[in-house]
């Protein structure tokens, strides 16, 4: 018996499916894994920038704390050395009236 025409249409559209659109997808999957390589090349370039940006902005960050430290000391002896003077003159001037 032969078969019905709609059986025979489905048959034929599958097949050429099957012929035309399943090499596209095989293609199409090719370049989404070559997109996807792509991607993660640039996502380790991007990370390796941001690695380097961090220990830059670290250091940066570790020279300003020094040099505000080195400031701190800096003025901590500029007053110790003001209140010392003033200490010998106030000495001298009670000395004198004495």
């Amino acid at each position: 018996m032969s078969e019905p025409v709609t059986e025979s249409a489905l048959r034929g559209v599958k097949k050429a499916i099957q012929d035309f659109v399943a090499p596209e997808i095989r293609d199409l999957k090719g370049e989404i894994s070559k997109l996807n390589t792509r991607i993660g090349g640039l996502e380790k370039l991007s990370d390796t920038q941001f690695r380097a940006i961090r220990d830059q902005q670290e250091a940066h960050f570790r020279a300003l704390m020094a040099a505000i430290g080195e400031s701190k000391a800096t003025m901590e002896l500029n007053a110790f050395k003001m209140v010392s003077a003033l200490t010998e003159r106030v000495a001298v001037l009670e000395a004198t009236r004495q």
